[in-house]
């Protein structure tokens, strides 16, 4: 067997060109899943992020309509109830002070049909203020939030789907000021 030297080079740079080793190709991998448990994570907090952004623009949407009910009662002569503001047959119920206290639907007859409860009045004011109507009839939620009621207003919970909430989000309003606030405990 002659030994050429040429044809050695020409072999050896054949099989250095013909792929990646083990150890290259387990190094790629490894790099690869490091760079994906960092974007995982960082999605992860961006989504979080955007139910916390989702939270606060509800609160805020709710806030203008408590405001815009306040400032048609100013605008009607401060009476007891704003009639028709939202739609046919739909009277809402104001404190002294003129914030959305209940609703009620008219009946065919006249009547006004009243909240079952006071969750049920909370859920309602929820769905006429927000103008939310593909809510569940379940009276102690309203959509994506829970509801439960204060001694002087309504407390909305975010029902978190995803888990991805550090602390409970809630949406607290007042009957008694007005006040609408979003808080994250």
């Amino acid at each position: 067997m002659v030994f050429n030297r040429a044809s050695h080079c020409a072999e050896m740079r054949l099989k250095a060109m013909s792929g990646y080793s083990n150890l290259q190709l387990v190094i790629a991998v490894v790099i690869l899943a490091l760079m994906m448990s960092f974007l995982l994570v960082f999605f992860s907090r961006l989504l979080s992020e955007a139910e916390r952004i989702q939270v606060q623009a509800t609160s805020m949407s709710l806030r203008a309509a408590v405001l815009a009910s306040h400032e048609a009662w100013i605008a009607k002569g401060q009476p007891a109830s704003l009639v028709n503001v939202y739609g046919d047959g739909v009277v809402l119920q104001m404190t002294d002070n003129g914030w959305p206290q209940s609703v009620f639907r008219q009946n065919s007859d006249g009547s006004l049909q009243q909240p079952v409860n006071a969750q049920a009045a909370c859920k309602q004011l929820w769905q006429l203020l927000l103008r939310d109507g593909a809510l569940p009839a379940d009276e102690t939620s309203a959509g994506m939030y829970d509801v439960q009621t204060l001694s002087q207003g309504c407390l909305y919970q975010f029902n978190d789907p995803h888990g991805r909430l550090d602390s409970p989000a809630i949406i607290e309003y007042s009957m008694a000021n007005g006040r609408v606030n979003f808080t994250f405990r």
